[in-house]
């Protein structure tokens, strides 16, 4: 996402505010906002910080979205028939007519 930020602003592309990240996981945006250590978040260090330094600088903004909502899951989960064509309408990409 930041990369194609970066590439936009090279073509002269001028985003008007953040870019909205889309995440179906109340504790993953909680732990990008509020940098809360515990034992458990050890692993997540640099990623955690990277992210949470990208949202207080205001180039991303995360936004929770119910995880039928998210239309990545049909790049990442093996899903049944029907929720792949509802994701597959989400995404704006229709079946081919024979």
């Amino acid at each position: 996402m930041l990369h194609l930020h970066t590439l936009f602003t090279e073509l002269s592309y001028q985003p008007s505010g953040p870019t909205t990240l889309h995440e179906d996981n109340p504790s993953c945006i909680a732990l990008a906002l509020n940098l809360i250590h515990h034992a458990r978040t050890k692993h997540l260090d640099i990623q955690l910080h990277f992210v949470h330094d990208r949202v207080s600088k205001q180039a991303i903004q995360l936004q929770c979205i119910p995880t039928e909502d998210n239309c990545a899951d049909i790049l990442t989960k093996p899903l049944s028939r029907g929720k792949f064509e509802k994701m597959r309408t989400l995404i704006g990409v229709f079946p081919i007519k024979e």
